[in-house]
């Protein structure tokens, strides 16, 4: 197995980065330059409502699940005759972070336990959204609302990305932006919903948050993998 270098995931990080952000502006073009749809289908609301906070409830699941998430770091033993035994049965993973003592700034400790700040901020986000979908979905929201919702939203998945993806970022700021890159999201889907009722537009926009998704993953990644690869103990434990 080729294990991936840093080059090859900053390059990955970067890629996801472009595409989210010309996906964005691009969805920006649409939102003001695409005609209201002049056919609303009976489904279409159920349909992208249901598949957002399918989007949401498989984010909730892997923040409550963290060891879903390790596939972000997968540590590799090789060599097996050079490795000290103690070191590789001492090595356990929190989450998807290994307890190592090289994640330290990667964590929170809540009643003694350790999460991950990130993680703990898509959730509280993905919990919001569900709230929020839900209460659009039964009680509708005003046109104008419906706009400052779009560009509130814009702004704030705008920011997050760039903080995630480009910034070493504290932990409180991880939750924060963390947070706003859903709640974002569920705002910019509400606005659609609301002033242009266009299925293809709201379509291509679940699409474009599974590139946020990846993006953030990749960003993740990468800081993770740099972590690994200047750490002293590689001897016994390799990122890749």
């Amino acid at each position: 197995m080729n294990r991936k270098t840093v080059g090859q995931s900053y390059l990955s990080r970067n890629v996801l980065a472009v595409i989210s952000f010309s996906g964005l502006f691009l969805l920006l073009a649409m939102y003001l330059w695409a005609p209201e749809s002049e056919i609303l289908y009976d489904f279409q609301k159920p349909l992208i409502i249901s598949i957002f906070i399918a989007i949401c409830l498989l984010g909730i699941l892997a923040a409550i699940y963290p060891k879903l998430c390790k596939g972000l770091l997968e540590f590799k033993k090789f060599d097996k005759k050079s490795l000290d035994p103690e070191k590789m049965n001492n090595m356990q993973f929190e989450g998807h972070h290994p307890d190592c003592g090289k994640f330290e700034s990667h964590t929170i400790i809540i009643r003694g336990s350790k999460y991950c700040p990130g993680c703990s901020g898509l959730l509280i986000g993905a919990i919001m959204a569900v709230i929020g979908i839900l209460f659009y979905y039964f009680y509708g929201l005003p046109l104008i609302y419906g706009e400052i919702s779009f560009w509130t939203g814009l702004v704030m998945v705008f920011l997050a990305l760039m903080l995630i993806i480009f910034l070493k970022l504290g932990k409180k700021l991880k939750i924060v932006s963390n947070m706003a890159l859903v709640t974002g999201s569920v705002m910019i889907l509400i606005g659609l919903d609301t002033v242009k009722e266009n299925l293809l537009i709201e379509s291509y926009f679940l699409l474009l948050v599974l590139f946020f998704i990846l993006a953030r993953i990749a960003a993740s990644e990468n800081n993770h993998e740099i972590i690994c690869r200047n750490c002293e103990e590689k001897s016994y434990c390799i990122y890749e």
